[in-house]
Parts: structure tokens; C-alpha cells; sequence
């Protein structure tokens, strides 16, 4: 079953930013490209630490690259392009100026 939970106000992640989010044991990332915007795990396969911390993210083009040690993934996909493994994506919608997410219960 899944779960619908609201992150925050559009007008808080501008293009070509990214902003990090706690739920439950679940580290997300939330990013805007070009006004479309899309979650990721928050955790490089690589060390697992955080690839985006609160707003500060190395985000080039449409990938977002670990600060650690540069592995780089695509933001839509979650796919490795630099190191290996992928970030799980979760599927975000926008309901009255805000943005949300679907989390299935086993992912939490």
C-alpha cells in the first residue's frame, strides 16, 4: 500500500536545485529540472553518505554527483554513470502548490 506525503512548497526547490528530506528511516532527495521535479534516494551505494545535504547538492545537467568521492547518477532515472549500483526513485506529484511523493509501507 502506498503512502502519499506532502515535502514542502514548489516555490522552495528552484531549478536546478535539490533539497533533502527525512521520512521515517528513509533519506530522500528531491530535485527540480527544469520545473519537473524528482526523488531519489538521499544515499550513495558507494560510502552511504548523504549526496544532497538540506539544499547543498552538486547538481550538472540532468545528474547529481555524490560530494564524497563523485560517483554521479541520473536525476530521472537514478542510474549510475559514474561508479555503480542506482538510487531507488519514488514517484513525485504536485497538488496545490506543493510537492508530494508516493512511498510504498516496504520502503519505510
Amino acid at each position: 500500500m502506498a503512502r502519499e506525503i506532502k515535502l514542502c512548497k514548489i516555490s522552495d526547490i528552484r531549478s536546478g536545485k535539490a533539497r533533502s528530506f527525512k521520512i521515517d528511516d528513509l533519506e530522500i532527495a528531491v530535485i527540480n529540472l527544469n520545473s519537473k521535479f524528482f526523488a531519489l534516494s538521499n544515499i550513495c551505494p558507494h560510502q552511504h553518505t548523504k549526496i544532497v545535504n538540506g539544499s547543498e547538492a552538486i547538481v550538472e545537467g540532468e545528474n547529481i554527483i555524490c560530494p564524497m568521492h563523485g560517483w554521479t547518477f541520473e536525476i530521472k532515472t537514478g542510474k549510475a554513470i559514474h561508479g555503480s549500483g542506482r538510487l531507488e526513485t519514488f514517484e513525485v506529484f504536485l497538488k496545490n502548490d506543493e510537492i508530494w511523493i508516493k512511498i510504498e509501507d516496504e520502503q519505510t
